[in-house]
């Protein structure tokens, strides 16, 4: 697969940035953000029970570190954990399908949304969110997006292993 030339400069300015902890998510923040346009990005982890804990955010005053959202029952859940596949949902409609807090998020003045799951040796570790105003995001910024999952895997397996629960 050959990178075009957006993605595969997003991707360079990461390379000698990836430290682990905040400062290894926050560097992506530019480069996603150059692609797609602005958007609120977090990293969550998938904990027992389909339970989601955030551990990045790129806006903590709304959506803080440490918070923990149960996704069972969800759509978020059947994309993400049953049928193995990143999640677009591209307006309020999909917002509400696929998330137990789909008001919420929309009152924060969110109206599309992009979930990517982080799998490592086959084992789901979580999923990285970004959160748009309505119709920021479409299928191009969808397919940009998932050229981030790779490093962002890394980055959280690594981060996983260190992890002791406390946000």
């Amino acid at each position: 697969m050959t990178l075009s030339g957006p993605i595969s400069n997003a991707l360079d300015q990461l390379s000698g940035n990836l430290i682990d902890g905040n400062a290894g998510y926050s560097s992506f923040l530019d480069p996603i953000q150059g692609l797609i346009g602005p958007c609120y990005f977090a990293v969550s982890l998938l904990e027992p029970h389909t339970v989601l804990r955030r551990i990045f955010s790129n806006q903590e005053d709304q959506y803080p570190v440490g918070v923990v959202k149960s996704m069972a029952g969800t759509g978020w859940e059947t994309a993400i954990v049953f049928e193995k596949r990143h999640l677009f949902s591209p307006d309020p409609a999909a917002l509400h399908r696929a998330f137990p807090d789909a008001d919420a998020i929309i009152d924060h003045g969110f109206g599309c949304a992009i979930n990517l799951r982080m799998e490592f040796k086959g084992v789901l570790l979580g999923t990285v969110n970004l959160l748009a105003k309505l119709n920021a995001f479409n299928t191009v910024s969808f397919n940009h997006a998932k050229a981030f999952v790779a490093p962002l895997t890394l980055l959280t397996a690594i981060e996983a292993q260190n992890y002791d629960g406390t946000p």
